[in-house]
């Protein structure tokens, strides 16, 4: 499944030293999501003047391996591009590779990667550590990430010989940066929440610990359309050398196609199944009726989103789980065809751009 969104609006930039500026932003996000393959990109730009202006983008793409209990590996590779006031353009490559592990309705992961930064004409060796945590409940996803990276470049600087004569030389410096984030995203029926705060530390670079703090609202006022708001401080980044700032932004929110985030109940085509759960001897059982079916698998937050066959038993398919109470979000793939919800319970299209079905569990 995949989706698409544009920003488009007003924003106002502060920076120490530098005056305030206020100017026009446009931005765009695009996202294709698989059972195992995930891939993202994303760009902006804010233009003020011939000589302040800012445009970057960035793309990323993630594999995850069939999982073994409750441990699965991930490969991720990512590759970003900033120019900042006109000035030589940072660009990055990376890969990275994932241990995760589920833990009922979290998890944790420890990665580590390398890749490559290219500044001011340079290109520089990146190394990254980083473990991390996830939450996932029915409309709430939250993740706390603390990452290492380090990289070393080298750097021109004038200065004098011993005969006073300014002459250019080659430094190599050494740029590490250790970052603690918290992400959590919100979903309603038209009010979308996101908000983002880090803890920086670079001494190298920088005295002290800075702090980033950033949150986005969007109100949907149809389908297609919804009115946005962006604001908070962002920390400076010593590696791709972007300084700190203070944003504000307002404007629209637009998705072609539409999609609300509204439940709804839908007419499914005659071949996706209905879906209850069962208990049996205190034990919570996932119902499938698919007649005639070779093969059934369910994927949603009973199984951490990861595909998952059922047994058949007669006309039925089974899997007994340790179902947390409440609403599941959940959909059913029949002899390897499309991922659809079950015919039986409304349906909603979550913040991945997927229709997935809301099953209640006693």
């Amino acid at each position: 499944m995949g989706g698409a969104s544009v920003d488009a609006g007003i924003a106002t930039v502060r920076q120490p030293a530098q005056p305030r500026v206020t100017a026009p932003t446009l931005g765009g996000e695009a996202h294709l999501d698989g059972a195992r393959l995930a891939l993202r990109a994303s760009a902006g730009a804010t233009l003020a003047a011939a000589d302040r202006w800012t445009a970057q983008g960035e793309l990323a793409g993630s594999w995850i391996a069939a999982s073994r209990g409750r441990a699965s590996w991930e490969l991720g590779l990512g590759g970003s591009a900033l120019r900042y006031n006109g000035a030589p353009a940072a660009s990055t490559g990376s890969i990275l590779a994932r241990q995760h592990v589920d833990l009922g309705a979290g998890g944790l992961w420890l990665g580590a990667g390398g890749g490559v930064l290219a500044r001011q004409g340079d290109a520089a060796p990146i190394g990254a550590l980083e473990v991390g945590s996830w939450l996932r409940a029915s409309r709430l996803r939250a993740s706390l990430t603390v990452s290492l990276q380090h990289a070393r470049l080298d750097t021109i600087a004038l200065t004098r010989n011993e005969f006073g004569v300014l002459v250019r030389r080659r430094f190599d410096a050494r740029l590490t940066a250790l970052d603690a984030t918290a992400l959590a995203t919100w979903h309603s029926t038209r009010l979308d929440l996101t908000g983002t705060a880090a803890l920086r530390r670079a001494p190298r670079q920088h005295d002290g610990v800075l702090g980033s703090a950033l949150a986005t609202g969007a109100w949907w006022l149809v389908p297609q359309a919804a009115v946005m708001a962006t604001g908070g401080a962002l920390a400076a980044d010593p590696l791709r050398g972007l300084p700190a700032r203070h944003v504000l932004m307002a404007g629209l929110r637009l998705r072609p196609g539409g999609g609300s985030a509204a439940p709804r109940r839908t007419a499914a085509p005659l071949a996706t199944p209905a879906a209850d759960v069962a208990v049996r001897s205190g034990q919570r059982v996932l119902r499938v009726r698919a007649p005639g079916a070779t093969s059934v698998d369910v994927r949603g937050d009973c199984t951490k989103w990861q595909p998952t066959p059922l047994v058949r038993a007669g006309d039925w398919w089974e899997l007994a789980m340790p179902f947390d109470p409440g609403t599941q979000h959940l959909v059913l793939r029949i002899d390897g065809g499309a991922w659809r919800p079950p015919a039986n319970v409304p349906s909603i299209e979550d913040e991945f751009g997927e229709r997935v079905g809301l099953l209640v569990v006693p």
